[in-house]
C-alpha cells in the first residue's frame, strides 16, 4: 500500500522530501514539519523560469523569440505567469535586479539569459528531439486519503526521431551562482552511469507509470540537459564541443538508457522507506560531503543538536 502516516502540514510526498530523508532522517522530519507548499529556493523558481521560456522558444519560433526576450517585460511577464500556475512559489529578492542580470552578457561571460534559452532549444533539435511537455505537475492519489498524494513535476518529455519517449531533467543549477552568490557559473559533468541510475528522473518514470499518463515501457531513454555547460570561461580553453563550438564547460546533453524493470525495483525501494517513514524512523546519520561532516550547513541544525 501507498498509505502511510505522512507527518507534518503538507501532505505531498515528493522526491525532494525522499532525499532529504534518505541523507539524513532527522534532517527530513524538521523538513516535512516545516514544509509550506510547493515554494521552493530560489535556484529551483530560477530553473522554473528557465524551463518555461525554454518552452515558449520552441513553440514561438526562435528568431521571433528572441527579440521578445531581450526586453524586461518579458521576463516580468513570465515570472507573472509562471505564479499563475504555481502561487506558492515566488522569487525571495529584488526581480529588477535579476531580470538586469538576465540580460547584461558581463552576467555570463559574454552571454545572456535569451542566447542560453535560444541555444539549449537549438541544441536540443540538432540532436532529433522534439520538446513534448515541460514541468508537467504529476499528482497520484491514496485511495481512501484525500489529504494524501505522491507528487512531482518532471522537467521535461522529450520525443526522439523513432517516437520513443526521453525523461529528461534539465539541470540549472550551475547558472545561478553569478546571480545568487556573485559567483562564477559551475560545470557540470555526469558520466553514463550517473545518468542511467539517477533517482530523481526513475522516481518520474514510476509516478508517470502509476498515475497512468505514461506507460513504463513509453521511456527509452534518460537524459540530463546542463545548460550552465554553454556559459564559456572567463579565458575559453581550445576545446570544442560536438558541434565543433569553441568556449562551453562540456556537453550540455547526457544521456543512458531507461531501464522499465528498474522502475519496479524501484517501487520496493520506495515502499521500504515509505514504512520507515510510517514506523517513526527519524534519526540522526550525522551526513559527511568528501569527509567532512554536512551537519554545520543544515538549516535545522539549531533543532536538531541544540
Amino acid at each position: 500500500s501507498f498509505d502511510i502516516n505522512w507527518p507534518g502540514p503538507v501532505k505531498q510526498v515528493r522526491f525532494s522530501t525522499l532525499t532529504k530523508w534518505l541523507e539524513c532522517p532527522a534532517a527530513g522530519y524538521h523538513h516535512m514539519m516545516n514544509a509550506k507548499g510547493r515554494g521552493g529556493s530560489n535556484f529551483s523558481f530560477l530553473g522554473s523560469i528557465f524551463h518555461r521560456a525554454v518552452l515558449e522558444c520552441h513553440m514561438q519560433g526562435t528568431m521571433d523569440w528572441i527579440i521578445e526576450a531581450g526586453s524586461r517585460d518579458y521576463w516580468h511577464r513570465l515570472k507573472s505567469d509562471h505564479m499563475m500556475i504555481s502561487p506558492d512559489s515566488d522569487y525571495e529578492g529584488d526581480w529588477d535586479f535579476v531580470v538586469n542580470r538576465f540580460l547584461d552578457r558581463k552576467t555570463f561571460y559574454g552571454k545572456n539569459m535569451p542566447q542560453l534559452v535560444f541555444e539549449t532549444v537549438q541544441y536540443i533539435d540538432k540532436l532529433g528531439y522534439e520538446i513534448v511537455e515541460i514541468e508537467r505537475r504529476v499528482e497520484l492519489g491514496v485511495v481512501g486519503r484525500d489529504d494524501l498524494k505522491y507528487s512531482g513535476t518532471p522537467d521535461m518529455i522529450l520525443s526522439d526521431e523513432d517516437g520513443n519517449c526521453v525523461l529528461a531533467d534539465v539541470k540549472t543549477s550551475g547558472m545561478w551562482d553569478p546571480i545568487v552568490r556573485n559567483k562564477s557559473p559551475k560545470k557540470q559533468s555526469p558520466d553514463t552511469l550517473q545518468v542511467e541510475h539517477h533517482t530523481q528522473l526513475r522516481h518520474y518514470h514510476w509516478l508517470l507509470d502509476r498515475a497512468g499518463l505514461y506507460n513504463k515501457d513509453d521511456f527509452t531513454e534518460y537524459a540530463l540537459i546542463l545548460p550552465a555547460n554553454f556559459i564559456p570561461y572567463a579565458r575559453p580553453p581550445k576545446k570544442k564541443d560536438s558541434f565543433g563550438v569553441y568556449g562551453g564547460r562540456g556537453e550540455v546533453f547526457a544521456s543512458a538508457p531507461a531501464n522499465p524493470e528498474a522502475v519496479a525495483r524501484y517501487e520496493e525501494d520506495l515502499l521500504s522507506w515509505l514504512n520507515l517513514i510510517d514506523a517513526g524512523y527519524f534519526a540522526r546519520s550525522y551526513p559527511k560531503n568528501y569527509g567532512r561532516i554536512t551537519c554545520p550547513m543544515c538549516p535545522w541544525k539549531t533543532k536538531c543538536l541544540s
